[in-house]
Parts: C-alpha cells; sequence; structure tokens
C-alpha cells in the first residue's frame, strides 16, 4: 500500500524499538530536525517518556495515546522501563499516562491541548506559537478536552478488565471498576 510512497521517499519506514534513550538518534540517523508537520506517538506504555526526550525534531502538531481510564483531574505517569513492552495481563488499565499528565508536558514543551478523540485514545497539540483561542476549543485543559475511554472494536483490540476510575461506569460489561 506505502511502497511507491516508499520508493520515492515521500515516507520513511524504519523498524526500531524506541525508548527515551534512542529517540532523538533515530530522529538525526534519518534526516529529521528542526520543524516537522506531525509527530504520532503510540508505543503503548513508554510514550510519555519518549515525548519527554525529544528535543531534535519540533513538530507543529502532536498526537499521543493517553490513558483515558484515569479522570482529567489525575495526575499518573508509567514508571519508565526502557524495555517495556505493553501487556495486558502485566499492566492491567496502568499503563501510559493520564491526559492531565500530558497537559503538563506539553506546557513545559510549549505545547497546548486542543482537543481528544471520541474514543478516548489520543491527544492533540499544537505548538503554542501556532495556538489561538480563536483556532481553538478553550480553556485548553484535560478537564475541558477530556474524553472518557469508550471502547469501540472492529475485530481486534484489547478489552478492559478493570477501570482505574473510582466510580461504577459499564461499558457493555468489558469494564469493571477497581477497588
Amino acid at each position: 500500500m506505502f511502497d511507491e510512497l516508499i520508493k520515492t521517499g515521500q515516507i520513511t519506514a524504519v523498524n526500531a524499538f524506541i525508548c527515551k534513550e534512542n529517540i532523538n538518534k533515530l530522529f538525526e540517523d534519518n534526516g529529521f530536525t528542526g520543524e516537522i508537520g506531525v509527530l504520532s506517538i503510540d508505543i503503548d506504555g513508554n510514550d510519555y517518556h519518549v515525548w519527554e526526550a525529544i528535543d531534535v525534531v519540533s513538530p507543529r502538531i502532536v498526537v499521543i495515546e493517553y490513558n483515558a481510564k484515569f479522570p482529567p483531574d489525575c495526575e499518573w505517569v508509567i514508571n519508565y522501563d526502557p524495555k517495556g513492552v505493553y501487556s495486558p495481563k502485566v499492566t492491567g488499565d496502568r499503563y501510559g499516562a493520564s491526559l492531565k499528565s500530558y497537559e503538563k508536558l506539553a506546557e513545559r514543551k510549549g505545547y497546548v491541548l486542543v482537543g481528544t478523540n471520541i474514543t478516548g485514545y489520543n491527544a492533540f497539540f499544537v505548538r503554542k506559537d501556532l495556538w489561538s483561542e480563536q483556532l481553538f476549543p478553550s480553556p485548553p485543559t484535560a478537564e475541558n478536552l477530556y474524553n472518557p475511554h469508550r471502547p469501540i472494536f472492529f475485530g481486534s483490540g484489547y478489552t478492559a478488565r478493570s477501570c482505574l476510575l473510582t466510580t461504577t461506569i459499564s461499558y457493555d460489561g468489558l469494564c469493571e471498576p477497581s477497588v
């Protein structure tokens, strides 16, 4: 499907295990430094730590997976494990980072939260110099822009075993609140 785009250099595909220790070198070794259009981070676990480490590119937009099992005012980040690989049997619903934690990281890195998708999987950030109250929802906070976890499956995906929320939530029997 992408063969032609790869052959013509419009897409660069790199097969690598990504961690915060190698992400900048991967960008540099493949000719990416300075401003880029979009950076999408979805590595099921160390996403927060990898974004925190990135300093060789300046994306205009960042799309990153967040853990919507945490309420919007909750700060939580998984402990960093350079060899970490997501395993629902090991981590359950305690993976990645909460939206509030990303909001605060984004602020430190010069980005503003501008939205989340309806399934509660992805958060969208815009570099601060491109943000304006006329273009994006305000206030740009987790509390205002949060979408809860809404598992929608199309024949694949992970089911929720437990929720981190303290209130009772039901997703068609897929989610049982933690005690």
